[in-house]
């Protein structure tokens, strides 16, 4: 949802203010939870094998490949839209969200990527990213400078696995690197959080100046939505934070047993079990299936049996669960690992068709239940690619 003011009289932190207390009292009044859409299932998907990839759409996105550059996205179940945002590094800097129609199986640009008249900093004089005016929006990234707050969209940036679905909200996009060398002088590491509203393609800016999100060191982290308890965790480094769409405030929790330090892993939820799971990550390396247990507050390595990810899939997997199954996928390089929640074992899925790219997937990977089968966004031959694969009918 998006409100816009014009009155000049307001000064931009009165601004910031009045748009997220009208945002928030309107949600807690008609006090709405996801709207319960139907959707059918996809013709085309209907008659998938199990255990078989389908490449649905290739070069639908338009955009340079550098979009997918240490990028996720988010499934959206009430539009049944599969969504990306973020990317860039050094060779993109557009900060378009595309999304991909599933009943329809095409994409869209929901905007057009804000034009970046200054190009990243590469070492050179820094007086040039002076007009870049954070000074009064602490964390937000949006260009051109001096907009008002109310007008704006984030900056592109590495999203990894920090974007989200928040039932009632949208997508919650929080943290991340900016496009563009890491030293850059606007968010080397970024602390502003916002929310993606499908229905009108627009932005809401939800940091204001007095909740950062998790540490000064959030750049590369991981999330996962719990719809029981209507919290987004995330994880960032050694520690485990909760956001709390409905108060727009982050909380550092104190848990026992936690993960090693380590970035681009991914995390995910299970609402079967009200646990969240973490795999990945690197500096340190993690090849560990990790389990947080959502009441207790507690994290546990798991040994399941069996062959589990190989020794790439650390460096940001997919990572998904299958409701219909019970099952947890770890995506990575053309591999799919099942890792079977009651029988505490892998499985290992490589079958002749599959997708060649292993690069960093984060949020890429996300679980359909409408068609019970998980959604794909990577490259194959220099262009986008959409894939199809399910697990079991």
């Amino acid at each position: 949802m998006r409100f816009t003011t014009k009155l000049a009289t307001i000064n931009s932190k009165t601004l910031i203010s009045y748009r997220f207390t009208i945002w928030t009292v309107l949600l807690l009044l008609t006090n709405v939870g996801p709207a319960v859409a139907e959707h059918r299932p996809t013709d085309l998907l209907n008659d998938l094998p199990d255990r078989k990839w389908m490449l649905v759409d290739l070069g639908g996105v338009t955009a340079p490949l550098g979009i997918l550059a240490y990028s996720g996205g988010w499934y959206d179940p009430d539009a049944h839209q599969f969504c990306i945002f973020g990317g860039g590094h050094y060779n993109y800097s557009g900060n378009e969200v595309w999304c991909f129609d599933i009943a329809a199986l095409k994409w869209r640009e929901m905007y057009p990527a804000d034009v970046v008249t200054d190009p990243p900093y590469n070492g050179a004089d820094q007086g040039a990213y002076n007009n870049y005016d954070n000074e009064n929006y602490p964390g937000a990234l949006f260009h051109p400078a001096g907009e008002g707050i109310a007008d704006a969209r984030p900056m592109s940036r590495h999203s990894y696995d920090q974007l989200e679905y928040v039932n009632g909200y949208g997508a919650v996009a929080w943290g991340g690197y900016t496009w563009g060398d890491s030293q850059t002088p606007w968010c080397n590491r970024c602390m502003d959080t916002w929310v993606f509203n499908f229905a009108d393609a627009a932005w809401t800016f939800l940091y204001n100046g007095k909740n950062p999100s998790p540490n000064e060191v959030a750049g590369s982290g991981a999330s996962a939505y719990s719809s029981r308890d209507g919290i987004l965790f995330a994880k960032v480094l050694q520690e485990t934070w909760s956001y709390d769409p409905k108060k727009n405030t982050w909380r550092k929790l104190s848990t026992r047993g936690n993960p090693p330090w380590s970035i681009e892993g991914t995390l995910e939820y299970d609402p079967t079990h009200s646990k969240l799971y973490y795999f990945g990550g690197n500096y340190e390396v993690n090849h560990t299936l990790w389990e947080f247990d959502i009441p207790g507050r507690r994290w546990q390595s798991l040994q399941p049996k069996g062959s589990g990810p190989n020794g790439e899939s650390n460096n940001g997997p997919g990572l998904a669960y299958d409701t219909k199954n019970d099952v947890l996928a770890v995506y990575f390089g053309g591999t799919i690992w099942i890792y079977d929640v009651s029988a505490e074992q892998w499985e290992t899925i490589r079958p002749d068709v599959r997708p060649t790219d292993s690069s960093y997937v984060f949020g890429r990977f996300r679980y359909d239940p409408v068609n019970n089968g998980f959604w794909l966004h990577a490259s194959e031959d220099g262009r986008h690619a959409t894939w199809f694969f399910r697990y079991q009918h």
